[in-house]
């Protein structure tokens, strides 16, 4: 009978040995850690105003640009949303994705004419 017993707790402490020592554990708890940072929750103010910012420029102004989408799409929002940013910035985004897409070369060639 303790034969079957030990052999399940050497199991059960076996997988947990194994959990704690995994990378995957340590790379979650520094993950965890690097959100409460000062620097990462600069960067987030940062980055919250600068999609706001550029967010309502491009909405008042009707119109945004492919470059523009593009950058404020893959340098600003998908890196927010990646620390653990709020919803706002998918917000902003899918307001824009209704903006129309103007090509900047089209319409400075349309003023030389």
């Amino acid at each position: 009978m303790f034969g079957l017993e030990n052999s399940t707790t050497e199991f059960v402490l076996t997988l947990i040995c194994a959990f704690l020592a995994s990378g995957g554990f340590w790379a979650y708890l520094t993950k965890r850690q690097d959100r409460n940072s000062d620097t990462t929750k600069l960067l987030m103010g940062l980055a919250h105003d600068l999609i706001l910012t550029r967010g309502t420029t491009y909405m008042s102004r009707g119109y945004i640009t492919n470059e523009e989408f593009n950058d404020l799409d893959v340098y600003l929002i998908r890196p927010y949303l990646g620390l653990g940013g709020n919803g706002m910035a998918e917000r902003i985004l899918n307001e824009i994705k209704k903006l129309p897409i103007h090509d900047p070369d089209f319409a400075q060639g349309a003023k030389n004419d």
